[in-house]
């Protein structure tokens, strides 16, 4: 007996299979090492370092990028905005070649970066240079997806106040000792408290490092303290727990809402989904600004005000920082959807308010926070 195989579907089957292996990545970005499928400017690279590249390598005598860390930063797919100079750097020594670059649209390029530059009042202003702030509004009606050297700079430095891959390594450590013990014994109620007062005290950093922070008088300073820690304190560990995936171990999870009260940890899961697809720049600019909020004011109705000495500066540095992350937001995505992640981590500020409520009234969560404020004020000098 004869099988009669149709032609066509010998066709179909090949095609498919070309179809399928051809959406397979050739290889890793050898900048980033995400995966990549073409070659551009004599490398295979991703379409983000790209498009990186083919923006500034041309300018790189001009626009000259500085690294705050030594030029010794590790550039890959999940930090590779973070230090434009040694991703630069990293371009040319995979061997990427400006020469391979399209005159014609670098030239077009070039001419439009010249002409934004010419729009000086919509500059990043300085804290102490008020006659060149513009509204934040306004930055809507123009393209701002190329930030200056000075804002890279000072988006460096503020990433740089906040590692979270410290807080990672001390999870997946956590992980490990927890798996390597009997059942019975793993995720108590003492090991899991004392993780989570190590990853708050590792918050520290936001005021440690903030040059801003150390400009303000040591009383304005403990005011900040007192009323955003605890809100730095719950997005920090919210963050954190989610992006190692440890709370989806059941025992950690009922330890928690042992901790912290079952309804203020669900409405805490329920708030992260709204900044869930966020990168982690915007949190650590997001966590930036809240160091400098007075939300307690708004918020609280039984907490008596209390007078900053410097109010005007907070707010300078406020909208400094607003205006930067606004700025970093275009730059990363479009206009319209800098808008609905701005909009997003506004309801998850008031989401992560609401869990705030229910677990102050439980004791662990108030004397970790106390706890943290006063280890960060030792470290601070006093400041009149």
């Amino acid at each position: 007996m004869k099988i009669l195989i149709n032609d066509s579907d010998k066709l179909t089957n090949s095609l498919t299979i070309i179809t399928r292996r051809s959406k397979e990545p050739l290889d890793k970005c050898k900048v980033c090492e995400a995966p990549a499928i073409h070659s551009n400017f004599g490398v295979i690279c991703c379409s983000p370092c790209k498009m990186f590249f083919k923006r500034n390598a041309e300018l790189q005598q001009v626009r000259h990028f500085i690294c705050g860390f030594g030029d010794k930063c590790e550039v890959n797919m999940n930090n590779r905005r973070i230090c434009s100079s040694c991703r630069l750097t990293k371009c040319f020594a995979s061997g990427m070649k400006i020469e391979l670059i399209r005159g014609s649209r670098s030239k077009k390029n070039s001419k439009k970066r010249q002409k934004k530059n010419t729009i000086t009042k919509f500059n990043l202003p300085t804290i102490n240079d008020q006659s060149q702030k513009s509204s934040t509004f306004n930055l809507l009606q123009f393209d701002q997806s190329i930030l200056t050297i000075e804002q890279w700079n000072i988006l460096s430095y503020l990433f740089n106040c906040f590692d979270e891959q410290k807080q990672f390594s001390l999870i997946n450590q956590f992980i490990s000792e927890q798996n390597s013990l009997p059942y019975k014994f793993r995720f108590k109620c003492g090991s899991v408290r004392q993780l989570i007062s190590l990853l708050t005290s590792k918050t520290q950093s936001l005021f440690e490092k903030n040059h801003d922070f150390y400009s303000l008088c040591t009383r304005d300073r403990s005011i900040l303290l007192h009323r955003i820690m605890k809100y730095i304190a719950v997005i920090n560990l919210s963050y954190i727990v989610q992006q190692t995936h440890i709370i989806n171990y059941p025992s950690f999870n009922k330890i928690l809402e042992n901790l912290f009260g079952k309804t203020a940890t669900l409405i805490n899961k329920q708030a992260f989904t709204l900044i869930n697809g966020f990168d982690v720049g915007f949190l650590k600019l997001a966590l930036t600004i809240i160091c400098f909020s007075t939300i307690d004011y708004v918020i609280y109705e039984n907490i008596s005000g209390a007078n900053f000495i410097s109010v005007k500066r907070i707010m300078e540095i406020q909208d400094l920082y607003i205006e930067l992350t606004w700025r970093y937001l275009v730059y990363e995505y479009s206009e319209q959807k800098a808008i609905v992640h701005f909009s997003s981590f506004i309801r998850f500020i008031f989401a992560v308010h609401n869990a705030i409520i229910l677990m102050q009234n439980e004791e662990v969560f108030t004397s970790m926070i106390d706890s943290t404020i006063e280890q960060i004020e030792k470290t601070l000098p006093i400041c009149i």
